[in-house]
């Protein structure tokens, strides 16, 4: 709705389940904003600048209709722990989720997308990443940086395409009892 701008002191907005087709709210007028929900609705964008939130520290977008995800240099989130962009089916960017854009992401949910490799940038997540889903992604072959991954402690690949994992990958996961 227009105006939504002006509630300058919003630090938690729910707008999930619905059928809200677009979210055009530029939330950096929102200084105190923390949790953004607007999972399960027919979202097809999302202003930019929730990507550049320097205060957001949950983001989920999951089950929506996005038709694309941001690439390097289009992404600022400083604080950001959780982000949930699962069933969009969306191409992930090669470019997409470094620790220069999420320096702090803990939970990473990339379920029902289409990711045929693993973006070269996720290997800098090795020391904040602990949670990384992302069944039914059409991934082929986990690339060999995931043995940095010490510290995940979730870890989700179901209804892929792995043919291959890495001995290195598979031995650090059965130290884990993973």
């Amino acid at each position: 709705p227009d105006g939504m701008e002006k509630l300058d002191i919003m630090s938690s907005l729910e707008i999930s389940s619905n059928r809200l087709k677009e979210f055009d709210v530029d939330i950096s007028n929102w200084p105190e904003i923390v949790y953004l929900f607007l999972y399960e609705n027919e979202l097809t964008s999302i202003n930019e600048n929730v990507w550049k939130s320097s205060t957001l520290v949950n983001l989920d977008l999951g089950d929506n209709l996005l038709s694309n995800l941001p690439s390097e240099g289009k992404i600022n989130m400083p604080n950001l722990l959780y982000l949930n962009v699962n069933n969009n089916n969306v191409t992930v960017p090669a470019s997409f989720g470094g620790i220069g854009e999420f320096p702090k992401l803990r939970f990473l949910f990339m379920v029902g997308n289409k990711m045929e490799t693993f973006p070269d940038r996720f290997a800098t997540l090795h020391s904040t990443l602990r949670y990384l889903a992302f069944e039914r992604s059409n991934v082929s072959t986990f690339p060999p940086y995931f043995a940095k991954f010490e510290k995940l402690t979730y870890f989700d690949a179901r209804d892929n395409n792995i043919k291959l994992v890495d001995n290195t990958i598979i031995n650090l996961w059965k130290g884990k009892g993973m």
